[in-house]
């Protein structure tokens, strides 16, 4: 017993508890980026952060992988449409187009922090372009964006004969020098172009990771939502997937919509209706 204690009084307890955090840092970081890695197309992640509700409350960015390369960098596109911006004052080039620079700069800086930003290759953030939309979503059906509720705040008008779905950009040039292609609410492709000026079309931004660099970042700033992005698309036809924060705030909106307008039916009928149904109601 003596022995023992001489052994305990001799332990350095600070430095040895410094050593196994950092042991279990390891290997938490080791299991995170090996997830990271893993990811393929089709799979969804969460990554960097932007106001989501109609509060403008800040939530976990969700993303579609659209290409795993070679060098273990992803491709990513955001699930939803996340903001109404205008694409430029007056032309359609896109590298010298407004909607580009809000990408890259106040977009970048609000939705990612600056260690997120390094995983970002060449600080690049930009939308799809014609070709790249028919080789993602193969069909009009699949290219249905539907936006966020903050993203409704911001002016973005959803198709209710659509269900629910809104247009966005592309960034290809349209017929003339002041329009860009963009995709409509049934999910058809326009390469004739909407006016640039036009401030009410969803933005989807697109990004490249590269995952050396953002091995650095903590395992809290990006987490795996669903290992089949195909998968969760046809428990969504099913009915049988769990909604997410988006959805399920956007269901409520429409519920509320139902009522809403149930209840201005009701109160805009002529007073014979009503009085005829008061009258069966009295019968019974």
């Amino acid at each position: 017993m003596n022995e023992m204690k001489k052994i305990l009084k001799s332990c350095n307890f600070s430095r040895l508890a410094k050593i196994f955090s950092f042991i279990a840092a390891f290997f938490l970081f080791f299991l995170s980026s090996a997830q990271l890695y893993a990811q393929e197309a089709g799979d969804h992640l969460l990554f960097g952060r932007y106001p989501m509700d109609i509060s403008g409350g800040v939530k976990p960015i969700e993303w579609i992988v659209l290409q795993k390369n070679k060098d273990g960098s992803l491709y990513l596109l955001s699930l939803y449409g996340l903001e109404g911006r205008r694409f430029d004052d007056s032309e359609n080039n896109w590298k010298k187009s407004e909607l580009r620079k809000w990408l890259k700069k106040e977009f970048k800086n609000k939705a990612f922090n600056k260690f997120e930003q390094k995983g970002i290759v060449k600080g690049e953030i930009s939308i799809l372009t014609i070709g790249e939309a028919k080789m993602v979503f193969p069909d009009a059906g699949s290219r249905r964006l539907y936006v966020t509720p903050y993203a409704q705040k911001r002016n973005v008008p959803e198709c209710v004969s659509c269900g629910g779905s809104s247009w966005w950009w592309l960034r290809n040039p349209g017929d003339t020098e002041h329009t860009v292609a963009y995709i409509d609410a049934s999910g058809n492709i326009d390469a004739g172009g909407m006016p640039v000026h036009v401030d009410n079309l969803a933005v989807r931004p697109i990004i490249q990771l590269n995952l050396k660099k953002l091995e650095r970042l903590s395992k809290n700033s990006y987490s795996v939502i669903s290992m089949s992005g195909a998968a969760s698309l046809q428990e969504q036809k099913n009915g049988n997937h769990k909604l997410s924060q988006p959805e399920k705030e956007r269901k409520n909106q429409d519920i509320k919509k139902e009522k809403q307008k149930k209840a201005e039916s009701e109160k805009n009928k002529p007073s014979s209706v009503k009085e005829s149904k008061k009258d069966k109601s009295a019968k019974k």
